[in-house]
């Protein structure tokens, strides 16, 4: 009777098993053979919920100011309220406050920075045509320059190469570029049509921040409910973990592009360029994304300090370089440490495949998105190594020959430490005697 149980529990798992799978395969195939339509759909659903995209980023982004406003005033008034009222009373203020503070910083980049960010695009669009002209006069005295120093031979065929490329700058790239830059004033004018997103993001903010240890209670009881408790366990402290790294990287990542746009702005008064606050702007922004960003943010400058004099986008890709060297080198591990702990390669990997699937936003989370991931796998590698008893570091799945070599080393340079010791000890020992 028992066999009978055992064997049918068996037959029943494995029908089970069987059902699920071919229920997800049939899930899977018919979003593939209709992926325009779940596209849309997803489209649409993102646009509605955009003021609550908006309100969950910022709560997110605010966390860490609302965790050291909340715990200062809990200290504050512990010793002079009772307990559950001073942790209410601080909970209030500290969302209150954090959300003072997220409406004088948007409200400070609203008053200083958008007005002269529009001035700067209106000036660049209505000097556009006298800049083109100044780029024609350059290209031309290089002309002659080149013709008076180069062989006549050669003459020839490299003005046609110039004429070349001046006809297709004037005719096709330039052209193209007002309309760009045209485009892109009439998107900034239209995000500012979209404030009343941002004012339902700030309630949504304030919500969030009010209520966020109520959803992390919630989201581990959903755990707890669905899923063994051991494997809970790790998931909350796999969460947990992602949470470091995510918040960690993108304060971090904020503060630095942040310190980097004033150093530019500065840096573009000091040496007189056109459009500080568009330049400065476009380098801050840009300076978020990992790797590429420096790249992305100067090439639309250089052009438009190029169409106002060619000498002065010479000086700027020199300040350029210096600054994201000193941003690479000294400010940004400064600031974000080892936070990540993945390698250039990987960061490059990550950068070009999020940015591939998720666009500029994918290039923002990449690298702590790859972070993640790349710390499971190696977790869930090393758990599997250990439980074979085999070893986790690199270096021990050499070649044998470069195995031994190692191990000789290593014994070799122990041995020295010991000899350099036992010497040290009788010195000190003659050093008594005498």
């Amino acid at each position: 009777m028992n066999m009978k149980k055992s064997n049918w529990k068996k037959y029943h798992n494995i029908i089970k098993i069987s059902l699920i799978i071919i229920f997800s395969s049939l899930v899977f195939y018919f979003c593939l053979i209709n992926y325009k339509f779940f596209i849309d759909f997803f489209n649409q659903v993102i646009s509605i919920l955009q003021p609550i995209i908006f309100g969950v980023i910022f709560a997110y982004l605010m966390t860490p100011i609302f965790n050291y406003i909340n715990t200062k005033l809990n200290d504050f008034f512990k010793n002079r309220l009772s307990k559950e009222k001073a942790v209410k009373i601080s909970h209030i203020l500290a969302v209150t406050i954090t959300l003072i503070i997220l409406i004088l910083i948007i409200l400070l980049f609203i008053l200083l920075i958008i007005p002269q960010l529009v001035d700067s695009i209106t000036n660049f669009i209505n000097n556009f045509e006298s800049n083109t002209d100044v780029i024609r006069d350059y290209a031309s005295q290089l002309v002659e320059f080149i013709n008076f120093r180069m062989p006549k031979n050669y003459q020839q065929n490299l003005n046609d190469y110039i004429n070349m490329g001046i006809n297709y700058l004037s005719n096709n790239l330039l052209p193209n570029f007002s309309t760009i830059v045209n485009n892109l004033s009439i998107y900034i004018f239209s995000l500012a049509r979209s404030v009343i997103n941002f004012l339902i993001g700030l309630i949504v903010t304030a919500y969030c921040l009010d209520k966020k240890e109520t959803f992390a209670l919630q989201f581990k009881k959903i755990l707890f409910a669905w899923l063994p408790e051991n494997i809970t366990i790790i998931v909350i402290d796999k969460v947990r973990e992602a949470n470091q790294i995510f918040l960690g990287f993108l304060v971090g990542k904020l503060i630095d592009s942040l310190i980097i746009g004033i150093i530019c702005f500065v840096g573009v008064l000091l040496l007189r360029m056109p459009y500080p606050i568009l330049i400065s702007v476009i380098i801050g922004v840009t300076n978020i994304i990992p790797f590429f960003g420096p790249f992305l943010g100067a090439i639309p400058c250089a052009i438009i300090i190029l169409l106002e004099s060619p000498i002065k986008c010479l000086y700027f890709l020199i300040f350029i370089l210096v600054l994201q060297q000193f941003d690479g080198n000294i400010l940004g591990p400064k600031i974000l440490g080892n936070s990540t702990g993945v390698s250039s390669f990987w960061v490059l990997f990550s950068i070009l495949l999020c940015g591939g699937l998720w666009g500029v936003v994918g290039m923002v989370i990449a690298v702590p998105l790859f972070a993640v991931v790349y710390n499971i796998a190696r977790e869930i590698v090393n758990s599997r190594l250990k439980s074979k008893g085999l070893p986790i570091e690199a270096y021990n799945y050499k070649d044998p020959n470069e195995i031994e070599e190692f191990e000789l080393k290593k014994q070799t340079v122990e041995e020295n430490q010991d000899i350099e010791a036992i010497e040290g000890t009788e010195n000190s020992k003659k050093g008594v005697d005498h």
